[in-house]
């Protein structure tokens, strides 16, 4: 059992339709009774900034994480080692810096639509690397550092009413930190094709998609088996329905490639969300949810690992100032390798928020 505190603090400013700036500043103390090695102290930051002129409209957002955790991993001795994909809710209390950052910019002129887009993704780990071979280390998880580049562009043509159909490019590059002991790292570089729908295409309907895939090129650091040229699918869309003034239903697609986290390898990251919120009036809304997280590594790695989560929020609204939001969810996985049940595990967490809005 646990407790968290937060904030959230912010400012706006717009000087005019050309420049527009949002900051948002979201501290929360979060303590654990029986467990005070895993107490943290996350300090977010939201920085967004927005302009246009003409045909020109862009936006630039960025997000900044910083965990006050601990600097020590954690041990799993049971067979295949760490939970699946390496256990997210204790990696995300550990000590940490990351940051999210784009700049998007739309020029449309009659039917066309041209976006030049580019996008940055920096996690740096300030856990300590032990050396998992001694006997005192063994089953230890380290935490390496990695990053993601790219930057490309979006061609689009309105074929209905709000609606358009999207081609694209993007040039990027990921590096991978280094592993105490471990020669490998899987730095790369990539180009992706695109294709995709956004906009609105019914009053009940709302799509943003993009479809394509990567061509990869490894550096020659990973390991003499793994393919280094190989081509993985990526997806990306948030569909959302409206099938009545109370219902709405979104559904979230999300599949690409990055070097991992815990270990000197690549996989494929996928989630796969449904939602359903239901406003019973001006207070009260209560939401369902699903999501389904794959983790697929690229051989010779075997492991393939799928964290399934429902979830249930009750929310009441007293007045403008006063909420309260009652949550549940359950987490249970599966190991689709054999002889890996030290990585299936089953969380439960049942939160009551109650939040004041000045």
């Amino acid at each position: 059992m646990g407790s968290s505190v937060g904030a959230n603090v912010g400012v706006s400013y717009t000087g005019s339709p050309a420049f527009a700036a949002t900051v948002n500043y979201l501290p929360e103390a979060n303590f654990y009774y029986r467990f005070n090695s895993e107490d943290n102290f996350v300090q977010k930051g939201l920085l967004t900034l927005k302009g246009g002129a003409g045909e020109w409209n862009w936006t630039q957002a960025n997000t900044f994480n910083y965990v006050l955790g601990s600097s020590e991993g954690l041990y799993f001795g049971g067979p295949g080692g760490a939970p699946s994909i390496g256990g997210l809710p204790t990696r995300d209390r550990r000590a940490q810096f990351w940051y999210r950052g784009g700049l998007t910019a739309n020029y449309v002129t009659g039917k066309w639509l041209f976006r030049p887009v580019c996008s940055l993704y920096f996690q740096d780990f300030f856990t300590e690397q032990h050396d998992t071979t001694l006997p005192q280390y063994r089953g230890y998880e380290n935490y390496i550092d990695r990053n993601d580049i790219n930057g490309g562009f979006d061609v689009g043509y309105t074929v209905a009413k709000n609606t358009r159909v999207l081609v694209g490019y993007r040039y990027g590059h990921q590096d991978q930190g280094a592993l105490v002991n471990d020669p490998y790292q899987y730095d790369n570089r990539y180009q992706r094709a695109l294709t995709g729908l956004e906009g609105t295409p019914a009053k009940w309907f709302k799509a943003t998609l993009l479809v394509g895939a990567d061509v990869r090129t490894f550096a020659d650091t990973t390991r003499p088996t793994f393919d280094r040229n190989p081509i993985v699918p990526y997806l990306d869309g948030l569909l959302t329905f409206l099938p009545t003034a109370q219902d709405t239903v979104v559904v979230g697609l999300k599949r690409f490639m990055q070097p991992a986290f815990a270990s000197c390898a690549a996989y494929q990251d996928s989630t796969y969300e449904l939602s359903y919120k239901h406003s019973f009036g001006p207070k009260f809304t209560l939401s369902a949810g699903f999501k389904a997280q794959q983790g697929l590594w690229s051989l010779p790695v075997l492991r393939n690992d799928w964290i399934y989560t429902p979830t249930g929020v009750l929310s009441y609204t007293y007045n403008r100032h006063l909420s309260a939001e009652l949550s549940y969810l359950h987490d249970f996985t599966k190991s689709e390798i054999p002889n890996t049940a030290g990585r299936e595990y089953t969380r439960n967490l049942a939160s009551l928020a109650v939040r004041w809005t000045l």
